[in-house]
Formats: structure tokens, sequence, C-alpha cells
């Protein structure tokens, strides 16, 4: 498959398919909406999920399979609440049992929650779509409410917030420029800090990333990146362990922002082969950040120097988390492989596990015990031990 498949074909009201081998989708518009699918691919050989059982887990030292949640469709973000008691899970509408083109549409309109040990503990829906595939949520207020971007039939709302317990939308935000479509004001990224006191949202295009008090939702800052990326929008965000910093990726750069003195601290470029930049995460002392692209890098703050790096050779890397304790780095690459990468430990191992199904966002609990993965119509966990 080739690397940097990206053939596009658009017209009004003429079938339309977008094939994209990097992001294993194939879109089709009809008259000019478009349909998202996710495309399958083959499996290997060094663990296979098939059908929701996991088969040869004792190949696999330390990672185990212990539970998946199922959905009617398949499942697009996955999210650990603040101590690992609750997950969160972004649903995408099931394909139509009798459609004549089995292609599965990416907006969703419907979260669910389960607690660690498989209850839903709420669905959190509305009458219309609000989520495209590959959007992020975040837990605020001590979990006890959900940051999640608008109703796709707003032009000028930024992102909205759910009260878990009541299952209703407590707040709406407006955009940066109501005065313009959609595309200016719907909020794709959303990150809270570890305390949960600070909300990160990111807009599209070359648009200052917003910083918000969770405790009045005052806006606190807007993190000036203009002309970094041109009109690139950021494409990943992340706090470091401890809420100080907050990594933003725009397509080939990375800019670290210290919360406390108000300051762009770090600037760098990554190398990204001919993709960009997918995921950021910090290292538990906050002086490394991991950086998801063509390969898995990791790279010093201290003027972005490159300290380690993989590559999967044929596929990008999706998803990636750096555990509290320093111990490994897991990351999802698109041949669907899970890595437990461990690239600063002396003599540890490296792991792998392959899935049957397509998987594109992680999330690892703050303990480091369990890690929550997407994998079609499931949110599999597994649990991590030393």
């Amino acid at each position: 498959m080739l690397k940097n498949l990206n053939i596009t074909y658009l017209a009004a009201g003429i079938s339309t398919i977008i094939a994209k081998a990097r992001q294993r989708y194939i879109v089709v518009a009809l008259g000019g909406l478009i349909l998202g699918g996710f495309g399958v691919l083959m499996s290997t050989w060094v663990l296979s999920i098939v059908n929701g059982t996991a088969l040869n887990t004792s190949a696999i030292s330390g990672l185990k399979l212990v539970r998946e949640l199922p959905t009617a469709g398949p499942i697009s973000t996955v999210l650990w609440n603040s101590d690992g008691s609750a997950l969160a899970a972004v649903d995408l509408p099931p394909i139509p049992s009798k459609a004549l083109i089995r292609i599965q549409s990416p907006y969703g309109s419907s979260v669910t929650i389960w607690s660690a040990d498989g209850h839903v503990l709420r669905n959190l829906s509305r009458p219309e779509a609000f989520f495209v595939a590959g959007d992020k949520l975040a837990f605020v207020a001590g979990d006890k409410q959900l940051a999640v971007p608008p109703l796709l039939s707003s032009s000028s709302l930024g992102f909205s917030v759910f009260d878990i317990e009541t299952g209703s939308v407590a707040r709406e935000f407006a955009g940066p420029l109501v005065d313009k479509p959609r595309y200016y004001n719907r909020a794709k990224l959303l990150v809270a800090s570890p305390d949960q006191s600070l909300l990160a949202v990111a807009f599209p295009g070359a648009q200052p990333v917003a910083l918000y008090s969770t405790t009045n939702w005052s806006k606190l800052a807007e993190i000036p990146e203009r002309g970094v990326a041109g009109e690139i929008a950021p494409t990943a965000l992340a706090f470091s362990h401890d809420g100080r910093f907050l990594a933003i990726g725009r397509l080939k750069f990375i800019i670290v922002y210290d919360i406390h003195s108000k300051q762009i601290v770090s600037r760098f470029e990554v190398p990204v082969n001919g993709a960009f930049i997918r995921d950021v995460a910090f290292s538990p002392d906050g002086s490394m950040v991991a950086v998801a692209t063509a390969t898995m890098g990791i790279f010093g703050l201290d003027g972005g120097s490159l300290l380690s790096s993989y590559s999967d050779q044929h596929f990008d890397i999706d998803a990636a988390a750096w555990s509290p304790d320093g111990r490994f780095i897991v990351f999802l690459t698109g041949y669907r492989q899970i890595r437990i990468w461990t690239p600063l430990s002396a003599g540890a191992s490296d792991q792998t596990i392959t899935l049957d199904d397509w998987a594109g966002s992680l999330d690892l609990s703050r303990d480091s015990k369990k890690l929550a993965i997407n994998v079609g119509q499931h949110a599999s966990i597994f649990s991590i031990t030393p």
C-alpha cells in the first residue's frame, strides 16, 4: 500500500470517492455530502483479536485484553476519566443492514460512558450529529462534565459541555468568529489539564489555541501561532503530566506553552516524512515529548533534538501516550498494531499486538495499568503489568 496515496475527486451531484491509504478509510460523497467509512486491513501473526476473542494472549507478557465494551456502531474516540473509573467513547451510527453500499458515516450523535467493569453509566446524545470521526472530548469539573464539539448544524458555536449526571447540555460556547461559517468556529480538539481546571480548545486554521478556566469558564489566554504553520489547524494538543506545559502540534511544528509564565518556551520542527503531527505526549518530567507522525519520535524540549525514533516503514503512527510512571510509550500504527515501546529503558523489551479491526484512538489511565483502544465496534480495555 502506498504511504502517500491521496487521490481525490469531488463533484457536486456525482458520487465521489476519496481514498486515503494513510488513514485507512474511504469517504464517499453523494451530491456533495461526504459519508465516511473505514477500510479493512490484513491481520498479522503477532496476536489476533478475532470476533471479540483474544487468541494467544500468553505470547505478550504484561499486556492482556480484559474487557470489550460493545456499541451498535464503530467507536471513534476513547477517553478515561481522571481516576480510571469510567471510560467515555464516541459512538458512530451503525451501517444499515440493507444498505446497498456499506459505507460508515463519520458523523456521531452520542457518547457512551462505562464504568471500568463494563457497566453503562450514561449515554449522552443529541438529536443531531455533533461529532466527526477523530474529534476529541474532555472530562472537566471533577469528571462531572464532558466538553465536546458543538452541533454540526450550528455555524457559530465553538464547543458544548454536557452535565454527565443529568445527561443534558449545561453550556454552549461561541466560536472565535461567529460571523463566519462553521469551519472557523467549530472546535475539533478539546484537552483538559490533569487537574481539569483548564481546557485547551483548538479551532480550525491558523487561529490561536484558546485556554479556558473550567471554574468560571472565562477565557484565560489565546496562544498565538499565526504564521507559524500557514493556514494549518492544530492537529494535536497535550498537557504535561503536572499541567504546567501545553504542547501544540501544527503540521510539522511543535510549540510548547508555559501555563505559569504565559510564554512559549519551545518551538521546533520535527521530520514528518510526508505526513503531519497526529499526536503528542509529554514525558513524566516534562523535559521531552513523544511525537506521532510517519514515525514515532522522542524530542528534547531544549532545542528539539531527536533522542530516539521508531518507524513502521509502511504506515503512520496514529495515537500515542507516555505512561505517567515513565516506564513506556504506547502507540498505534496504521497497521492496526498496538506497540509498547521502551526506548529509554535499559534491558526492556518492546511488545506488539495486532488487531483485526480499525483502531485510531487510545487512552492510558493515570496509574498506567489500563489501556483503552477503539477496535471496530468495541472499546477494548487492556491491563498492563510490569
